[in-house]
């Protein structure tokens, strides 16, 4: 809300540019108990800079509130690295706001991703409001945003999370139990035209060689943050392979099955390698 120190605005607008840089990249958001965001909040004022108004501490705004609670914690990945709206904001050095800034950054950045952002509407807060007293009115400024369309829906929001939720789970399962031995042996088993399907599956087993490599070569940080960006980016039938015959055998072989024993479960009907008769 509006300061009678300071220019609240400085920092709304701040928040309004950087966002601006994350919505061409996919956003996500972090675990986190969104009380104790708003209170880490607050507490990154420097002493002084947020004093009474009234019954509250001035910047104790529920409009802000309510923006922080639902976007405070929303992230995007640029280069492998993740960004939050509070990051490198336009705001001069010597000003609280630059502060409560960089300590809201230091915090969100170390929060694990959740899931991909969305919401139902394509507004996120108040721009301003005004309060009549009886010396006049009092106008109050706020944090607000506009999403991006491609984080906008307005219904199936938790049936779209749920299905995201899974194939990360599955891409992270599937990265850190398939072997590369494994994938490298089905492409030279497809080229050597020894497996049914081989060859229209020959393009999605090698990419997938091609993100298990990637995954195992990052650390724990950087192997959550590839895979996000893989699933909101990455067709979900790619992410899913593990789910599908040629993902039962990868993952047979990178479990130590004998060779012999695994292509020929592979080639069995669909109803027999999972004991129906």
């Amino acid at each position: 809300m509006v300061s009678t120190q300071l220019n609240f605005r400085v920092f709304q607008q701040a928040v309004v540019q950087q966002f601006g840089t994350m919505t061409p990249y996919p956003l996500f958001t972090t675990v986190c108990d969104k009380d104790l965001l708003w209170q880490h909040y607050l507490g990154a004022f420097p002493v002084g800079s947020n004093p009474i108004f009234r019954k509250r501490q001035e910047y104790d705004c529920a409009c802000c509130r309510h923006f922080i609670k639902y976007v405070g914690h929303v992230v995007g990945i640029k280069a492998g690295k993740l960004v939050s709206i509070w990051d490198g904001l336009s705001i001069p050095e010597e000003h609280p706001f630059k502060v409560v800034a960089e300590k809201m950054a230091s915090y969100v950045r170390k929060l694990n991703i959740e899931n991909i952002f969305l919401h139902p509407e394509a507004h996120l807060g108040v721009v301003r409001s005004t309060q009549m007293t009886e010396g006049g009115a009092l106008t109050f400024d706020h944090f607000h945003l506009t999403l991006p369309s491609h984080c906008v829906k307005k219904q199936g929001i938790d049936t779209v999370l749920g299905d995201k939720r899974t194939t990360f789970e599955l891409i992270q399962k599937g990265t850190e139990q398939i072997t590369l031995d494994a994938l490298n042996t089905v492409v030279d088993l497809i080229g050597q035209n020894s497996l049914s399907r081989g060859e229209e599956n020959l393009l999605n087993v090698t990419e997938y060689r091609r993100m298990v490599q990637t995954a195992k070569n990052l650390s724990s940080r950087a192997r959550e943050l590839y895979l996000w960006s893989l699933v909101a980016t990455t067709n979900i039938g790619l992410l899913r392979l593990q789910n599908t015959s040629m993902g039962e055998l990868l993952m047979a072989l990178s479990e130590g099955e004998d060779l012999e024993v695994a292509v020929k479960k592979y080639h069995r009907p669909l109803r027999m390698r999972r004991g129906v008769l």
